[in-house]
């Protein structure tokens, strides 16, 4: 049992997870995913970091799913519907980890409003997961905890029993988890609301911002 978890930590498949089926309630009537920074849109711009390292990923949708899925046409992409979108993260993150397939090793898993998230991050986690005894590997930005986190497949059980408006922290938690310090807090930012996605755009391009 040993020498296979240790075969499947070296070489067993990392999968990506972005969470995409939110209400964006703190963005107003507009859905965050879909607004544009520099001609593609935030959910886009979150996804080129998975599929730049991952080569595919898994998208969970639900508000405003048909926008969603439009928008991802003809990328590598496994949409899943979650039709409990109303309840909360959880709800995404349990419908997101019973569609993985039953081969892997680990999932990184996030937000899809993180629009300035660079690949180093993912290759980062995953190397310090290959590497390390821990279940987890979270990374801060300048000190402060962030996501995308990756999370080692033998905590998927309970994952898949997650409750309420969260997402997997308190089981990461529970087990052994290290963290990944990345320095640059612009990768970390998530667009919650339209003063984060005015500060991710004069990030991409502050001449084009104007207030």
């Amino acid at each position: 049992m040993a020498s296979e978890e240790s075969g499947e930590r070296a070489n067993g498949p990392v999968r990506g997870l972005v969470l995409a089926s939110g209400m964006s309630q703190r963005f107003g009537s507009a859905n965050k995913l879909l607004e544009f920074l520099d001609g593609r849109t935030v959910l886009e711009r979150t996804l080129e970091a998975y599929l730049s390292v991952l080569g595919e990923c898994w998208v969970v949708v639900g508000h405003d799913a048909a926008r969603v899925v439009s928008a991802l046409k003809g990328k590598p992409v496994h949409i899943v519907s979650n039709a409990d979108f109303s309840s909360g993260q959880s709800a995404a993150l349990r419908t997101g980890i019973r569609a993985l397939p039953p081969d892997t090793a680990a999932v990184l898993v996030g937000p899809g409003d993180q629009p300035l998230l660079e690949a180093e991050v993912l290759r980062r986690l995953i190397r310090r997961w290959r590497e390390s005894p821990a279940d987890s590997v979270v990374p801060t930005y300048s000190g402060r905890r962030g996501t995308p986190a990756l999370i080692c497949a033998r905590l998927f059980d309970e994952l898949g029993q997650v409750t309420g408006d969260v997402g997997g922290r308190d089981v990461v938690d529970r087990h052994a988890v290290e963290f990944e310090e990345m320095g640059e807090l612009a990768s970390g930012l998530d667009v919650d609301d339209p003063n984060d996605l005015r500060e991710a755009r004069n990030l991409i391009s502050p001449e084009a911002v104007s207030f």
